[in-house]
Parts: structure tokens; sequence; C-alpha cells
């Protein structure tokens, strides 16, 4: 019905009467309309991880071949 602009960390009340709100894979929220609903946009409120930097990190490293020797010495029974 409308388009406007949202300012960080400012509580914006919608005026709807019930339903559902679901975002971001987030479990979805119902409300009635007896419910006053208001959303509020945070600039970093949703940390991520970069799996693929993570992984060519710790390879690049060596995080993995130190775990992967300590296994196979484990798994050896200690002669590896």
């Amino acid at each position: 019905a409308r388009v406007e602009t949202l300012d960080f960390d400012t509580p914006t009340a919608l005026s709807v009467g019930s339903g559902s709100i679901a975002l971001d894979g987030e479990r979805e929220i119902t409300f009635s309309e007896r419910d006053r609903i208001a959303v509020t946009l945070r600039q970093a409120a949703f940390r991520t991880i970069d799996v693929a930097a993570c992984m060519s990190f710790a390879a690049s490293n060596g995080l993995f071949v130190e775990s992967t020797r300590h296994a196979l010495s484990h798994a050896l029974g200690g002669q590896g």
C-alpha cells in the first residue's frame, strides 16, 4: 500500500490487522488484531560466516594437516 524509508534503530509501527511475519529463514511469527506490531531495522543484526574463506584459511595454514596426522596416529594406536 505504501513505501517508506526505515531509519536504523527506530521502531516503525505496522498498521495491519492480523497475519504472519517471516524474515530471513526465521520461524514465522503470527499476530492478531489485538497485537501491536512494530519492526526495527538493525544495521549489524546478523553475523555471517564466509565458509569458503574460513576453509581456505584453515587449509593454507595447515590446520587440517595436524588434525589428520593426530587422527591417523590415534586410529593406528599411536603408531603413526
